[in-house]
């Protein structure tokens, strides 16, 4: 038994063929109308069936689902003219008894690296001083080496460096099958130990895609 909970509505903005583009977007349920995300797929257009990452972000006070971010992936054709907005592809939200599994992505946070393994590479965040990748194994080879910084240079031409922060916050702000993020933070450092700018960098990596992207931000916290 197949229960249609909602229809999402996307356009591919390009003029390329998409296979398999990963989609994530947030999406308001009903008072009472879904108590758990077991058994959630989304079905495309010519009613295939694929996996779906369901996060729950806020609930109703009956403490049925408020809000929920899916991921999936869905092909899309080309779009010949990307501003016209009529050219949509619709996936439905469906609940299901014969719910298919996901490609899984594993993520390990230990004592001094946050691990996260997808089906074509793995990489490795230190957690106690910052470089950009501890490791970027493809096909069981490392392509990075540690050390990688992120320098930022203020008006007199002095440097301040993210590997020189004092202290470095890490945590998985998603684990999921589909989709997962780890974040790294801390205060661009000077050598002799002056600060300017607290920054984060997010890992995002996904089970079908073979690149991870990568997030900077910085924040003006000086007077």
């Amino acid at each position: 038994m197949t229960d249609t909970l909602l229809t999402l509505h996307c356009r591919n903005s390009s003029n390329r063929r998409l296979k398999d583009y990963p989609v994530t977007c947030g999406v308001p349920m009903p008072t009472g109308k879904l108590q758990s995300t077991r058994g959630l797929a989304a079905r495309l257009p010519g009613g295939r069936v694929v996996p779906v990452q369901a996060q729950v972000t806020q609930r109703w006070p009956d403490g049925s689902v408020k809000w929920l971010v899916l991921d999936f992936e869905m092909p899309f054709a080309a779009n010949p003219n990307s501003g016209d907005p009529s050219q949509v592809t619709n996936a439905t939200l469906v609940r299901t008894a014969n719910a298919p599994s996901a490609v899984s992505i594993t993520v390990k946070a230990g004592a001094d690296t946050v691990t996260a393994t997808t089906p074509t590479y793995r990489i490795v965040v230190n957690r106690r001083s910052f470089s950009i990748f501890d490791a970027y194994v493809v096909n069981g080879k490392n392509l990075v080496l540690p050390g990688s910084d992120i320098v930022v240079e203020d008006l007199n031409g002095k440097k301040y460096y993210a590997s020189l922060s004092k202290r470095i916050e890490s945590r998985v702000l998603v684990n999921g099958p589909m989709r997962s993020v780890i974040e790294v933070s801390g205060r661009h450092t000077a050598e002799d130990g002056s600060e300017m700018l607290s920054f984060r960098v997010r890992y995002t990596v996904r089970a079908g895609d073979p690149c991870c992207r990568l997030s900077y931000k910085f924040t003006n916290r000086e007077e």
